[in-house]
């Protein structure tokens, strides 16, 4: 085929793609109405500049809780899972410290150092974010419960994936 040509078998893939593409879309859709996400797009205004600048950018994200107006400024936490206590204290006085400038906290919400972060923040009255690498309406691990409603409530719960995505051993270093 010429360069820039393709052929009708080619047109009619893409057609019964597309067709399957937008089915998926629309039960993503209803799902995210269903647990009360909302699907942040790469147009919105509150989607983060910096991160398109990512080769592998999401295009979506999926919300739920409170985006914090004008943040510009930030602490990103994650560690071990299993850390030692000289660890879990240093993640707690690092993340009130920076909650006490004003600063946001970003963790994973995994069991050890990234909870004790979110939690410091939380107790310091300071905003957090916890991203998921699952959909917003599982909860791994699911005794962080209650942290996930808290976070839901006085911070922001984001994920590139959609609502039912389980957690997958893949999906966290992504």
């Amino acid at each position: 085929l010429p360069k820039g040509r393709i052929s009708g078998s080619q047109i009619e893939l893409l057609k019964e793609r597309a067709d399957e593409a937008f089915e998926n879309a629309a039960v993503i859709l209803k799902k995210c109405q269903h647990y009360g996400i909302r699907i942040l797009t790469y147009n919105d205004p509150e989607y983060a500049e910096n991160i398109k600048g990512y080769k592998d950018f999401p295009i979506v994200f999926y919300t739920k809780g409170n985006f914090r107006e004008n943040w510009t400024h930030g602490c990103g936490i994650v560690g071990a899972r299993r850390c030692s206590q000289e660890g879990k204290n240093y993640a707690i006085v690092v993340a009130s410290q920076e909650v006490g400038r004003g600063h946001g906290l970003v963790s994973g919400m995994a069991k050890g150092i990234d909870s004790y972060a979110h939690t410091a923040a939380l107790k310091q009255r300071g905003y957090t974010v916890a991203v998921l690498a699952y959909g917003i309406d599982q909860c791994y691990p699911i005794e962080h419960k209650a942290l996930m409603r808290k976070i839901e409530n006085e911070g922001l719960l984001i994920s590139e994936y959609p609502p039912e995505t389980v957690p997958h051993r893949h999906s966290f270093p992504r």
